[in-house]
């Protein structure tokens, strides 16, 4: 997602264009910004979307047979 899942970077139209199914939210647990915002995650729920992060998982990688997805996690919590 847009600006490390940042309060404006993912509107609800922008969502709603999209339709996101899954959302990857890149950040780490430290940043002083409060990244990602409640109201982004909110937002990503909301619509519908699987959201995974980085400051949780590590590493995420995903997979595609045009299809299908798979979701990799670096950390297996």
């Amino acid at each position: 997602m847009g600006h490390h899942g940042s309060r404006y970077s993912t509107t609800e139209a922008f969502l709603e264009k999209i339709k996101p199914e899954v959302a990857i939210i890149s950040c780490s647990l430290t940043n002083t910004y409060g990244h990602p915002s409640p109201e982004t995650v909110e937002r990503l729920k909301e619509a519908g979307s699987q959201v995974e992060y980085t400051m949780k998982n590590g590493a995420i990688t995903v997979e595609t047979d045009g299809k299908k997805i798979k979701i990799g996690r670096f950390r297996k919590d």
